[in-house]
């Protein structure tokens, strides 16, 4: 919601705290859910730095995600990229 408010550095911020946040490491997600989690997290943030002009930093996100990106399903971010 902090994006839709105009309110990046707080949205980027949060999407930050996913990646330490001990609910992502407590191994209750199956791998699935954790990779499609963390996609996205990360195409979230990756509009949020590119709200913030960080638009270098939003590609590196989008880079990471095709990169990694090994699903053959159609409704995989990295589709929606």
């Amino acid at each position: 919601a902090y994006n839709e408010l105009g309110q990046h550095e707080k949205a980027l911020q949060e999407y930050n705290r996913w990646y330490e946040s001990s609910s992502r490491n407590d191994n209750k997600l199956s791998p699935l859910s954790l990779e499609i989690l963390d996609d996205h997290v990360q195409f979230r943030r990756g509009l949020t730095y590119a709200s913030l002009n960080g638009h270098d930093n939003a590609l590196a996100d989008y880079q990471y995600i095709f990169d990694k990106s090994n699903r053959l399903t159609s409704s995989t971010i990295a589709d929606r990229i």
